[in-house]
């Protein structure tokens, strides 16, 4: 009497696995690009809470330094600041140093960035700019940064 499996059975087992892989791996390659993109949310939420605190103490955006915000160090992302020569706007911005899924990496133009500005007028709460689609995908709460 001989034990095992049939050919049936084998090929039957192989089929399932192929159908669980061709499911699994495209979400795989979707959550790590999630996973980079989810140091954006906190690190903007870090520099809106700065900013704002400098406002009510002077009544003007600072710089980076001023308000004592420290550009994480990233490997994903870009951080870089703007404030206007009257220090009333305080602009923040991530850039994608390379291509996350759909959100492209773009060199020349500020197209698919996440960004903040937020101004010294009452009340002083951050606006966030969205991102393209394509990138807003990946962080979805970025525009509820208030």
């Amino acid at each position: 009497m001989k034990k095992g499996f049939t050919l049936i059975e084998l090929m039957v087992v192989i089929v399932i696995i192929g159908i669980l892989a061709a499911i699994a791996v495209p979400k795989m390659f979707g959550m790590s690009a999630k996973a980079k993109a989810a140091e954006v949310g906190p690190a903007a939420g870090t520099w809106s809470k700065l900013e704002q605190s400098y406002i009510v103490e002077t009544g003007f955006t600072g710089s980076f330094t001023s308000i004592g915000y420290t550009k994480p160090t990233s490997t994903n992302f870009d951080y870089t600041e703007y404030t206007a020569s009257t220090n009333t706007t305080g602009y923040w911005q991530a850039a994608p140093l390379f291509d996350l899924n759909k959100c492209l990496k773009t060199a020349t133009t500020a197209a698919n960035v996440w960004q903040a500005t937020i101004t010294n007028t009452a009340p002083s709460v951050p606006t966030p700019i969205a991102p393209p689609t394509d990138c807003l995908v990946l962080t979805p709460n970025f525009t509820a940064l208030k």
